[in-house]
């Protein structure tokens, strides 16, 4: 299926992100009211044979009408942000998350999740409050719509990728310290310099 260029909400959450069933629930409905195509990644969890919290029917309402597309398994995140399509990431802002939107030149639309942890728990779970689907549309509509905010944060993603992508260049600061950092391993390998 062909898409106009910036049209389509990608939706990822990260593999460590577990939301209330309500959060889920917001999301869904969200997609759905916003009248945007999507491609939205949600796990289920390992002992479920349907997404928690997902509106009944959402699932066949959005592959039937050709509105949005659901993904439950791995999905290749940075080859969606970098096609064309995608106009904004609706995302939790984790590291490699907010990286890969940096680089593809997509904006991002936060849903807040809790930094630090009490325990370490190998799968995060969201105790934060739940984000309403009224904010959730509000903010797809500010971002994908032709108000100058729109154009402008449009525009400085755009700027902000030229800047990453400069970075990982030849002689570009990122490039430069990898280079740095792989010549003091080699000298530490072969004998001609210590640890300190």
């Amino acid at each position: 299926m062909i898409r106009n260029l910036k049209s389509v909400i990608y939706a990822a959450f990260g593999s460590m992100v577990r939301f209330p069933d309500a959060q889920i629930t917001e999301i869904a409905l969200a997609l759905e009211e916003c009248k945007r195509p999507f491609v939205w990644v949600v796990r289920k969890k390992a002992d479920e044979k349907e997404i928690e919290g997902m509106p009944e029917g959402f699932q066949e309402r959005m592959e039937k009408g050709n509105k949005g597309l659901i993904l439950t398994e791995w999905a290749p995140q940075v080859d969606i942000l970098q096609h064309p399509a995608v106009g904004g990431f609706l995302s939790h802002c984790g590291w490699n998350s907010v990286l890969e939107a940096m680089v593809a030149g997509v904006p991002l639309i936060r849903i807040g999740v809790g930094v630090g942890a009490d325990v370490w728990n190998p799968a995060v779970v969201i105790t934060s409050p739940v984000i309403k689907k009224e904010r959730i549309i509000e903010a797809i509509g500010i971002l994908t719509g032709e108000s100058a905010i729109a154009e402008s944060i449009r525009s400085k993603a755009k700027a902000v990728s030229v800047m990453a992508k400069q970075t990982i260049e030849p002689g570009g600061s990122s490039f430069n310290g990898l280079t740095t950092l792989i010549e003091e391993l080699e000298a530490i390998k072969l004998g001609s310099k210590s640890l300190p």
